[in-house]
């Protein structure tokens, strides 16, 4: 499956199997409301079960396969899990976001080709590089 261009659909089939262990009562009356009172109860004893096989299937779906995907939190989340532990001196937050940040902004600086995170790629745009975004590479 490719995790990149998943489309969702894909249907899988599986068999369980497994035994149950029951205990097995009998109502002494006639049963109404499907209800009987306990004094009305023989307890019979428990028993096992063969080993039961059920065929089971079920096709993922796109919305199932991004359930619980946040995309803000993957496009942002250490810059703002940073912001928390700084504004918060360490009560919130994460100290590690802040290391993925400075990890983040040391790449930014290192190579323009190397711009791990999508917030970088939003900065890097907008900040000069090594070549002035008001000049022609090659020409003064």
């Amino acid at each position: 499956m490719d995790q990149l261009a998943y489309k969702g659909d894909c249907t899988m089939t599986q068999e369980i199997s497994y035994t149950a262990e029951v205990d097995l009562y009998l109502c002494a009356v006639e049963v109404f409301d499907n209800t009987c009172f306990s004094s009305d109860t023989l307890y019979l004893g428990e028993t096992t079960t063969d080993t039961l096989k059920t065929e089971v299937t079920h096709t993922i779906t796109i919305a199932e396969y991004q359930k619980g995907v946040d995309p803000v939190d993957i496009l942002f989340g250490s810059w703002i899990r940073c912001a928390q532990a700084i504004t918060s001196l360490g009560e919130n937050g994460s100290w590690g976001g802040c290391a993925w940040v400075g990890v983040d902004i040391a790449s930014m600086f290192a190579s323009r080709s190397s711009v791990p995170s999508p917030m970088l790629s939003v900065l890097w745009t907008v900040l000069p590089g090594p070549e002035s975004a008001f000049s022609t590479p090659g020409k003064p």
